[in-house]
């Protein structure tokens, strides 16, 4: 079964993805706090509960795949044995 997310990934493409969704729902949160004023628009209030649930998902799948340490270890051996198969 493919992940979720796709094939193989480096730990800062997972840091990067916590951070986007850490922000979505930062946004998700201040999104909601215009909608609940007196003169709130309710589409804000969508918004938020869209970019929440999205924001939520993408953090908490990248963190349990960063803890499990699911991800590919970059080295420079690899990197070298590359460019000596180019030569």
């Amino acid at each position: 079964m493919k992940q979720f997310f796709g094939g193989e990934v480096t730990e800062i493409t997972l840091l990067l993805r916590m951070l986007c969704g850490g922000y979505l729902v930062y946004l998700a949160w201040d999104l909601g706090q215009s909608g609940l004023g007196p003169d709130g628009n309710p589409v804000y209030l969508l918004a938020a509960v869209v970019f929440a649930l999205v924001g939520g998902v993408v953090f908490a799948f990248s963190l349990r795949r960063w803890l499990r340490r699911d991800y590919v270890f970059v080295s420079t051996e690899q990197s070298e044995d590359e460019e000596q198969d180019d030569e």
